[in-house]
């Protein structure tokens, strides 16, 4: 595979460093770029060839992945005008090097990149475009076995970059406000952006922001802001529920007073969309039990659904998932009873079990021998649930 390193010291050539194969006995060496023609020289040294490449970079965006993207077009390889001005003579290939050579050119230039740098970005970010006899093909670094970075270059100071921009655009919205909606405005940032330890750096001081303000009333304005904001998801829930806006903004006036009328749809509207998004989240997770319970045998089906209304359906706006209306085209009811007795024995036997990791394949080594026909996810869900219950 390439690697990028330097080149030999007292090389005049071109630039300071090349893209080599050592096992493959090859390398690539970027000659000049000409912003006449939009294209840069590479010269692709293999074993004992010569091959001039010449190619053209254009940005590019992956629509369907939202990716921005550098496309690198091969204009030409081997015998080109560009190379014979530059002084490059180019080795006479065989059909089947001439095609190899191809490949082994787009393999380099992944790994060239924009300057050097085709390993520091994610696969996808660059894409080698090239014509083969009349075929067009695209390669990526992992047509080559290559995984690319995991993050983009620069990745973590972009991200610093955006949290502390986040921070300020929440002190910027509070400027100009009245006393309880600026410190309301800070108090939402902080449940939104530091509500969880790993990233409590994102918190921003109130009594910081306000050195001048009383901290007793510092500290009331705070709680209100904060009681507001907890009750935001029953007061979406109530509006998703039915009950009018002016209705749910007159309570929530009630509860926390002393913010204006856009504080307070505004509270609304952050806990509607909560409970709206929450709501569509367990909408897919619901079509997904069923779709994946009516596709299992019928132990394994039964026991998904039993196990989910058992341990999540009280939290659940859409309550339990009825088993026989569920599977009952698939299963008579008898068998669906039966399934769901051993379920219940199954979750009932997991209960007993605390989590000890020198035990943990003997329990279920175990629970699979009491429990024939159950799958070792099955089996495994009814320890989590007792090693939940057992902590």
């Amino acid at each position: 595979m390439f690697t990028i390193g330097d080149q030999p010291d007292g090389y005049m050539c071109g630039a300071r460093r090349r893209i080599v194969d050592q096992d493959r006995r090859a390398r690539l060496e970027l000659i000049n770029g000409a912003a006449q023609t939009g294209g840069d020289l590479f010269l692709l040294t293999w074993q004992d060839r010569l091959i001039p490449i010449v190619a053209f970079s254009q940005n590019a965006v992956d629509r369907e992945l939202g990716q921005n993207q550098v496309h690198v077009h091969i204009r030409s390889l081997g015998d080109s005008r560009y190379a014979r001005n530059s002084g490059l003579n180019a080795s006479t290939l065989s059909e089947s090097d001439r095609i190899l050579a191809h490949r082994l050119a787009a393999e380099a230039l992944l790994v060239f990149g924009s300057w050097y740098d085709g390993l520091s970005f994610q696969d996808g970010h660059f894409v080698v475009k090239d014509v083969i006899d009349g075929g067009n093909e695209s390669y990526t670094l992992s047509s080559f076995g290559y995984q690319g970075a995991s993050r983009p270059p620069n990745f973590h100071s972009r991200l610093d970059w955006a949290e502390a921009s986040i921070r300020r655009q929440a002190v910027e919205e509070s400027w100009g406000l009245d006393l309880p909606d600026s410190i309301f405005v800070i108090v939402l940032h902080n449940r939104r952006r530091a509500v969880l330890r790993h990233n409590a750096y994102m918190k921003l001081s109130v009594p910081g922001l306000f050195p001048n303000v009383r901290p007793a009333e510092l500290e009331d304005l705070e709680n209100r802001a904060d009681r507001l904001l907890f009750h935001a998801s029953t007061y979406g829930t109530a509006h998703l529920d039915g009950e009018t806006v002016e209705s749910v903004l007159s309570r929530m006036k009630s509860d926390a007073p002393g913010f204006s009328r856009d504080t307070y749809r505004r509270t609304l509207a952050y806990g509607t969309f909560m409970i709206q998004g929450n709501r569509d989240a367990e909408k897919r997770r619901r079509k997904e039990l069923i779709a994946s319970a009516r596709s299992a045998d019928l132990l394994d089906g039964v026991f998904a659904l039993f196990y989910f209304n058992r341990r999540f359906s009280k939290g659940q706006f859409l309550g339990a998932i009825p088993i026989h209306g569920t599977l009952g085209d698939l299963h008579s009811r008898a068998d669906l009873d039966d399934a769901m007795a051993k379920a219940e024995k199954l979750i009932g036997d997991g209960s007993r079990y605390a989590w000890t990791p020198s035990e943990t394949t003997e329990q279920v080594e175990r629970l699979t021998a009491d429990h024939p026909g159950f799958s070792t996810r099955c089996v495994r869900d009814a320890l989590s649930w007792g090693y939940q219950q057992n902590r």
